[in-house]
């Protein structure tokens, strides 16, 4: 985990605001990806087409809704996943030279930064001294990918749901036989 965000870190202040912004989210963006595969039943498959193309899950988005949704993130964490990718968005579709300094990149800035759902009170979060948008908002995502990085290692995959088969062929042995519930006869049918 410290090896991958050093990396992060280093290709960060390599590039230009805009890349920064659009390279980071896309990180947050396949971060999410892979808490998700982990929490979701497996496929045997290299493509999952509920993350591609067009899929209920292809956009950073939908990972954020559903993965507050499933109860993986509070709300205070979504919404500043919403603001991550709201700055993405706003560096990759103004052509104009823009900066995290800037108006509302800034804001938005500030108010991941200063969430309370991520570095505690304000009155902590005063205490750290960086003023400049651009350092705040990546000691900010670091502590988010932390945050990230341990619910992805408590996620468990799911079993796959080829075991489910084994079910239906436990059924099929019994395919006609009778059973008795609640006083009422039944016959087990396997489709």
């Amino acid at each position: 985990m410290i090896d991958k965000i050093k990396e992060i870190i280093g290709e960060y202040f390599s590039e230009s605001d805009r890349a920064s912004a659009i390279l980071i989210a896309s990180y947050f963006d396949d971060t999410l990806e892979g808490i998700l595969k982990k929490y979701f039943v497996s496929i045997d498959s290299s493509t999952d087409e509920i993350f591609d193309g067009y899929g209920p899950l292809s956009t950073f988005n939908a990972k954020i809704d559903i993965i507050f949704r499933l109860g993986l993130i509070s709300k205070t964490f979504k919404t500043d996943l919403h603001r991550v990718r709201k700055i993405r968005n706003h560096f990759a579709h103004n052509t104009g030279i823009i900066s995290f300094n800037d108006e509302p990149v800034r804001s938005w800035v500030n108010d991941i930064y200063e969430s309370v759902g991520i570095l505690g009170s304000k009155e902590e979060i005063k205490k750290i001294p960086f003023s400049e948008s651009r350092v705040r908002y990546i000691i900010s995502l670091i502590l988010m990918l932390k945050n990230l990085f341990t619910i992805r290692e408590k996620c468990k995959t799911l079993k796959s749901a080829t075991e489910d088969n084994e079910v239906y062929t436990m059924l099929e042995r019994f395919e006609g036989k009778k059973i008795f519930l609640d006083g009422k006869e039944w016959t087990i049918k396997s489709g």
